[in-house]
Formats: structure tokens, C-alpha cells, sequence
């Protein structure tokens, strides 16, 4: 199996990547909003790989940033939409760490 990349130009074999979720490593996606006069869409980060030295915070601050300024303009969900956005990210973004597992193992398993 080749490498598998993420967000911020990180590329690790499946056996680095294991090894990193053994050190506390997390695979994150962060959402963001965006609206346009009758409609809003939510939209979810490529994966982001990080590690337990880095915090999951500071990566979901730059998708906070973009609903604030691209969700809200679109009544009655923009706001909506782009709050739990905004609430989504800040704590911690959605954690698919679970899933790249999984499929991890099943990639093992061919």
C-alpha cells in the first residue's frame, strides 16, 4: 500500500500511521459555511492529521474563520448553519480517527 496523504502535506505508510495513533495522533475534519442569498451549503475538511502535541484547536480556527465570514448572508440557515459550524470546530472539529482505522484493517485484510 502507498502513502496515504493529509492536509499540510503529511504523507504516512499505513505502518507510520498506526504508530502515530498509538502516540495519540487523531484523524479531524473541520466544517465550514458558506452562503449565497437564498441558499447554504456546510462543507467538511480533507482530513487533517493531528498529532497530540499539536492540539485539535488551532487547525479549526482558520474554518471558524471562514463561516464567520462566508456563512451567515442567507436567511433563515445561513446563521444557523454557520454557527453549528463554528460549534463543530470548536470543539475539536468531527474526529474520523475511528474510520481511518477501519480502513486501515480492511486494507490489511485484501
Amino acid at each position: 500500500m502507498s502513502k496515504i496523504a493529509f492536509r499540510w502535506n503529511t504523507e504516512l505508510s499505513p505502518d507510520e500511521l498506526r504508530s502515530a495513533f498509538r502516540a495519540g495522533a487523531r484523524c479531524v475534519r473541520y466544517e465550514y459555511a458558506v452562503s449565497c442569498v437564498v441558499f447554504t451549503m456546510q462543507f467538511q475538511s480533507k482530513v487533517h492529521l493531528v498529532r497530540s502535541s499539536d492540539g485539535m484547536y488551532g487547525r479549526g480556527i482558520l474554518y471558524m474563520f471562514a463561516s464567520l465570514i462566508l456563512g451567515p448572508w442567507a436567511l433563515p440557515w445561513g446563521p444557523l448553519v454557520t454557527m453549528q459550524s463554528i460549534w463543530e470546530n470548536f470543539r475539536g472539529g468531527h474526529d474520523v480517527t475511528e474510520e481511518i482505522t477501519a480502513w486501515l484493517d480492511a486494507e490489511a485484510a485484501e
